[in-house]
Order: structure tokens, then sequence, then C-alpha cells
């Protein structure tokens, strides 16, 4: 498995936290997206983006 989808950003905003996916070892155990328990193939990617000049020490 590779990576599917990006989220870009400029040099002005800073990745302060992201949330993991689904683990590989169950991806590969459900073998395929949708499945009986996830109904849908889309995985969210979420990230908390901060303003480079916001986490700058004053």
């Amino acid at each position: 498995m590779g990576t599917v989808d990006y989220i870009w950003h400029t040099g002005e905003l800073i990745p302060v936290k992201v949330l993991d996916t689904l683990p590989v070892d169950v991806l590969r155990r459900n073998a395929s997206l949708p499945s009986e328990r996830w109904g849908s193939d889309h995985l969210a990617l979420v990230c908390e983006l901060a303003f480079a000049d916001d986490c700058k020490e004053p």
C-alpha cells in the first residue's frame, strides 16, 4: 500500500497535529474498502495547521 492522497500547504503553514488513518494491518485484513465494517472507500485526511508567524517565539 502506498500513498493515495496528500494535504498540500505552503511554508506559511505548519502542521501541528495529524489524525492517523486506519492501521495497515486492519486494511489488509478487510481486503478492500468499502467493506462490511467500513461502508465507504473514502478515508479522511485530517490535520491541524498553524500560521508560521503564530509559532515563532516573541
